[in-house]
Order: structure tokens, then C-alpha cells, then sequence
């Protein structure tokens, strides 16, 4: 499975969490850093030398770089080194996202034997849980989170990866569940395990830890504050036609999305670990 993140101070507490979440379920995480050198180093110092790190492929032909590539960036790189590494089944996870339990594990790759592409899911736009011969019992939503994603190799191979032109973060999550679903691999745009549809659409709270769920009994407005404190790639509005522009062109388009660095015009990503990163980063006074 890969995580990905962006190496922000803030935030490294959340990466340690879910890196040692992970490995208690029996994974061994990527972990791919969208961010400069600094930010690369930083995390591997904070990691376990068993996983891997590594900063996401920087833009070729003099690309403008702000310090951070963009999410789908950092997700298809996660896609590329779990592809090259021949696993069947892709997990891609927020750094602030991570399994209460091995059994949220199994609701996705149980799931997989109907419906290789899901997600975590919780809130209000949700369908009954629904059950077919085809497809087997899942639920279904009318709007995705991209904290967690699973699909199956099959699935990458048929359609690729997500679309890097989205920028600093966007669509890229919805738009690639939307391909899957009109390439006809799933039932319905975003599904999930039936079971996270229970307990009033707040299934998922017994399955994974998630910092941009509401907690329980936790007012709008704190919820909303606390994302507003933790977030590290904040949308600006002009960037809003931009998405809005790219969802309506590739709708319908379900050709493959090349993920790999080298087919986007992008050096291909840098493995850091913490023994080669640690004298460097302290030569540039990075914080541990």
C-alpha cells in the first residue's frame, strides 16, 4: 500500500500513526512525498528505516515548481512503485488515514471479488445498501472521499491512473472513479463496503481512523476548523474553472491515464531512507 504526503511539520505526527497502523495490519508501506528535499528528508528521518520513502518525480523543461506537485502526483506515484512492485491489490491512503483493524482491511479486498475499485465512505449522500447477482452487496454515494482508495491491479492496467493536469489538488480522485465506473468495471460511480452505510452513514468510524470524519458528537464548525488547522494543499478559487473545464472534457473518456513518471513528463521519484538523508539534513537545518 502507499501513503502519501506531503512532509509538512504539522502533519508528521499523522504519518507516524498511520505508518505504524499499517505495518500492525501486516503492510509495509510506501511512503511518497510530495514536497522538496527538506520535506523528503524530514519524513525519512521520522520513519522506520525498513519503509520506503520517496519524493515524487520534480517537472521536466523548466515546469514552475511551488513545493508541491499535486495530488495526483503523489497517488500515482504510489500507483507506479506498488505496480512495479507486482501487488494485486493497491491501497493509496492520506497520511492522516489508517485501519482500526486487519478486518477493515478484508472489506475491500472482499469486496474485490464483484468490485475491484472502492473506497472509504461516510455522511449523508448515500443509497441503501444494495445487493445483485453481479455485484454482490455494497453501498453506494453520491459524492467520494479520496482519503483511502483501493483497486485492483486489473483495474490500473485497464484505465491507468489519475490525471496530473488537476494541479495542486482537485477532481483527480473523482474523475478516476468516474473512468473506472463508465469502463464498466464498478456498478455505480463511488462504492464502498455495504457496511459503511450503517450507524446513520457513519459505518466507517468502527473501521478506519480518518482526521477529515467528523468524531463523534463533534459540532460543524469545530470539524470544519480542525480541517481548515491540518490541510496542506489548500484550492484557491480561480482554480475552480480549471476543474470544472477538465471533468467536463473527460467525461465519457474511459482511455487508459498513463501514471508513470516518464509518460508525464516527470524525472522519475528519488527513494530517501534515513540513513543517506540524515547528514544532509541537518547540514540544512531540517527539524526532526
Amino acid at each position: 500500500m502507499a501513503i502519501s504526503t506531503t512532509g509538512d511539520q504539522h502533519r508528521l505526527g499523522f504519518l507516524e500513526t498511520a505508518v505504524e497502523a499499517w505495518l500492525n495490519v501486516g503492510f509495509g508501506p510506501v511512503v511518497t512525498v510530495d514536497g522538496d528535499e527538506g520535506a523528503a528528508a524530514r519524513v525519512a528521518m521520522r520513519l522506520p528505516a525498513a519503509v520506503p520513502v520517496y519524493q515524487v518525480g520534480q517537472r521536466r523543461w523548466g515546469a514552475p515548481y511551488d513545493g508541491h506537485q499535486g495530488v495526483a502526483v503523489s497517488k500515482n506515484t504510489g500507483i507506479e512503485l506498488l505496480m512495479e512492485r507486482g501487488y494485486e491489490s493497491l491501497f493509496l491512503a492520506d497520511d492522516d488515514t489508517w485501519p482500526l483493524g486487519i478486518s477493515a482491511i478484508g472489506l475491500h479486498t472482499a469486496l474485490a471479488e464483484f468490485i475491484p475499485h472502492s473506497m472509504v465512505g461516510w455522511g449523508s449522500g448515500r443509497n441503501p445498501a444494495l445487493h445483485s447477482a453481479d455485484w454482490g452487496s455494497y453501498a453506494s454515494w453520491s459524492w467520494p472521499r479520496g482519503v483511502l482508495l483501493f483497486a485492483t491491479r486489473d483495474v490500473v492496467a485497464r484505465v491507468g491512473g489519475m490525471r496530473e493536469e488537476f494541479g495542486p489538488g482537485g477532481h483527480e480522485h473523482v474523475e478516476w472513479s468516474r473512468r473506472i465506473h463508465q469502463a464498466g468495471l464498478t456498478p455505480d460511480l463511488f462504492c464502498t463496503p455495504d457496511i459503511y452505510s450503517a450507524d446513520g452513514a457513519w459505518g466507517a468510524r468502527r473501521f478506519w481512523h480518518c482526521e477529515d470524519m467528523p468524531k463523534a458528537g463533534e459540532p460543524l464548525s469545530e470539524h470544519r476548523a480542525r480541517r481548515r488547522r491540518i490541510t496542506s494543499i489548500r484550492r484557491k478559487d480561480r482554480d475552480w474553472p480549471k476543474i470544472e473545464k477538465i471533468m467536463t472534457k473527460t467525461d465519457g473518456d474511459t482511455s487508459f491515464v498513463p501514471y508513470q513518471a516518464s509518460l508525464n513528463g516527470r524525472s522519475s521519484a528519488t527513494m530517501w531512507t534515513s540513513h543517506t538523508c540524515r547528514g544532509a539534513a541537518l547540514d540544512e537545518g531540517v527539524e526532526k
